[in-house]
């Protein structure tokens, strides 16, 4: 009986450890669905401002510019948050 009630007490901690690390991966995916909104509007104005600058840029440029910017602002990010957690 007593390695039942020992067997009951470990799954019900392990339990709540990983509801807490789905509830906080909730919050983070959700973050992460806002601050992608965010990037991408910016993204959007600056290769809408150099569409003006440069004429004749055929879209994969455009995509191309886009997807570096955006890998650019993620690896500073997780370098930032990397040395925060330090």
């Amino acid at each position: 009986m007593k390695k039942i009630k020992k067997e009951v007490k470990e799954f019900k901690s392990e339990f709540r450890k990983k509801l807490v690390e789905f509830i906080v991966g909730a919050f983070t995916f959700t973050a992460a669905l806002t601050w992608n909104n965010t990037i991408q509007s910016w993204v959007s104005s600056s290769v809408n401002s150099i569409e003006k600058t440069i004429p004749g840029l055929q879209q994969w440029m455009l995509d191309l510019f886009t997807a570096i910017i955006v890998t650019i602002i993620a690896v500073v990010g997780i370098i930032f948050v990397s040395k925060i957690s330090k």
